[in-house]
């Protein structure tokens, strides 16, 4: 595999977050050349979902990750499309979320608990997880928004079910 050097920037490195929590993972991409020369983000998150931490893919093993975000956020007709945005997903985020068992998720979510049983994560509107009363515990410092590379950066519940949520890393 080679790279394209940028004339300014050279292999113009960034560093890639968690795709959950949004803490560092250690990974580091080589972005090269960028359209416009432009210089890599310093921190962004994987467009592919594939970057978690540690404390995050531990957590996947036996729950699903809930990530709130605030449709309020989220640009006109973003369900009309029919798409997956992730960049405007992002920039919809909270900051709060947590992890919860597969059975909890199945009995909050049964039409669409499948697909985040699968995924091991899923995004929710605040709303929702406001009306399903999951713990919320303490308010940590808001996440600095990471940027989303658009492209491939190689490229260019109730009491009784208190006890199924944990909070996530960095929530």
């Amino acid at each position: 595999m080679s790279i394209r050097l940028s004339p300014r920037y050279g292999v113009n490195p960034g560093m890639i977050d968690c795709f959950i929590c949004g803490q560092a993972t250690n990974a580091l991409v080589l972005y090269g050349h960028r359209p416009g020369d432009a210089e890599a983000p310093r921190r962004a998150v994987d467009p592919d979902r594939n970057a978690w931490c540690d404390a995050c893919r531990q957590a996947a093993e036996t729950h699903v990750h809930l990530i709130e975000v605030d449709e309020d956020r989220l640009p006109p007709g973003f369900r009309k499309e029919g798409k997956s945005d992730l960049e405007a997903l992002h920039a919809a985020r909270t900051g709060w979320g947590c992890a919860v068992s597969d059975e909890l998720l199945n009995r909050l979510f049964d039409a669409t608990a499948a697909w985040g049983v699968k995924h091991r994560y899923m995004f929710v509107d605040k709303k929702a997880i406001d009306h399903i009363g999951l713990p919320r515990g303490e308010p940590g410092p808001a996440p600095e928004a990471p940027d989303v590379p658009t492209t491939d950066p190689a490229a260019a519940a109730g009491d009784d079910d208190a006890g199924d949520a944990q909070p996530g890393p960095g929530a």
